[in-house]
């Protein structure tokens, strides 16, 4: 073996070796964070390229979107529950003051899912938050925040 290539047990030493003159003092809080300038990170320039598609601004178009709001209207959120897991998730959108339309399909087929879904949907709903729960098809029911109100049949409906 090449002696030239082996090091010293004394070049990893750990006592402080740092000269004062070779410190440097930075202070944070005056001086701007340096850049590095790396041939590897290339600055991209965005350009308006022509395309074939037709972008739309939505800021535009949609100025007010439909964002939870105290003192605007609800928010209609629908969802599809896979488990009872999604339960709290779903209550959670209720108690935010928004009306959810859920897709029971999944647990009508399995009882005790179905009853367990059902038994925290009115509890919750109807007894804690005085909400309500509407059927609107076999398999799709409508979970109301306390601020709205369902009324059965159109010939309620208020005409303005």
């Amino acid at each position: 073996m090449d002696e030239d290539l082996q090091t010293n047990l004394e070049d990893f030493s750990t006592e402080n070796e740092i000269d004062s003159k070779d410190v440097i003092i930075i202070d944070s809080e005056n001086s701007p964070p340096r850049e590095i300038n790396m041939p590897s990170i290339k600055k991209f320039k965005l350009s308006e390229e022509k395309s074939d598609y037709l972008y739309h601004d939505l800021g535009i178009l949609y100025p007010h979107p439909p964002i939870p709001d105290e003192s605007q209207g609800v928010v209609l959120r629908r969802a599809k529950l896979a488990g009872i897991s999604g339960v709290n998730e779903i209550l959670n959108w209720v108690a935010e003051k928004s009306a959810v339309v859920v897709n029971l399909d999944h647990v009508i087929s399995n009882e005790d899912e179905l009853n367990f879904t059902v038994d925290a949907f009115s509890t919750f709903v109807q007894e804690d938050i005085g909400g309500q729960i509407l059927q609107l098809t076999k398999s799709k029911v409508l979970l109301l925040p306390p601020e709205c109100q369902g009324i059965a049949g159109i010939e309620k409906e208020l005409i303005g």
